[in-house]
């Protein structure tokens, strides 16, 4: 919740200043393209910080996914280790020892 909170009043204060920005150049400048130029830079550098984001939460997924798949492959070979070791005695036990004469 509280991402989607700072989100939002950061697009909200993003707007706001979009806003003003125009306002000023079209009253005090003069100049509405200096205004559009300001608020197009400014709004993909917002746009850049939330590819940022997104690239760290794919990021940070890819590694839990990679740590849970390598937790499950070395749990799998142990258990493979230990059900063999266990079959390997069962035979041995089932031989006959062996006789000298």
């Amino acid at each position: 919740m509280s991402s989607e909170t700072n989100d939002r009043t950061l697009k909200t204060g993003l707007a706001a200043l979009s806003v003003l920005v125009l306002a000023y150049s079209l009253v005090i400048q003069g100049s509405v393209l200096f205004g559009l130029l300001a608020i197009v830079a400014m709004w993909c550098v917002y746009l850049f910080y939330r590819l940022i984001l997104v690239l760290a939460r794919i990021a940070s997924a890819l590694e839990q996914l990679a740590r849970q798949q390598t937790e499950g492959v070395s749990g799998t070979r142990i258990t493979e280790t230990a059900e063999t070791s266990a079959r390997e005695q069962s035979t041995d036990a089932r031989r006959e020892p062996d006789r000298e004469f």
